[in-house]
């Protein structure tokens, strides 16, 4: 679950998101779950999409251009159509960007 992110990890992976151009970032994230490994280059960001670990960008992009899990929880406006959402997604969602369902931020 997202509470096993890192604020660190859970910022830097927002920010990707959004550069990426996912609408609502804060949901990519916490349904992805983005981890750190060690690469060559450094440490980066991937995430599991489908049983196959993948960059975060190119899991965001994933997400976005036709994952049928995720796509379909958006309405055309852009905003989140809470009856699509599973209990896990909803959960998450709640812990990371209550603002998406209507409800106070935490903060």
């Amino acid at each position: 679950m997202s509470s096993s992110i890192s604020p660190d990890v859970m910022e830097k992976a927002v920010r990707l998101a959004q550069e990426a151009g996912a609408c609502h970032a804060e949901t990519v994230v916490a349904l992805l779950e983005p981890f750190e490994q060690a690469t060559g280059a450094g440490t980066s960001l991937f995430a599991n999409v489908n049983g196959e670990v993948v960059p975060f960008e190119a899991a965001v992009a994933k997400t976005r251009d036709g994952n049928a899990v995720l796509s379909p929880l958006f309405r055309p406006g852009g905003k989140l159509d809470v009856r699509r959402l599973s209990h896990k997604q909803f959960l998450a969602i709640r812990a990371t960007a209550p603002e998406l369902l209507g409800l106070r931020s935490k903060g």
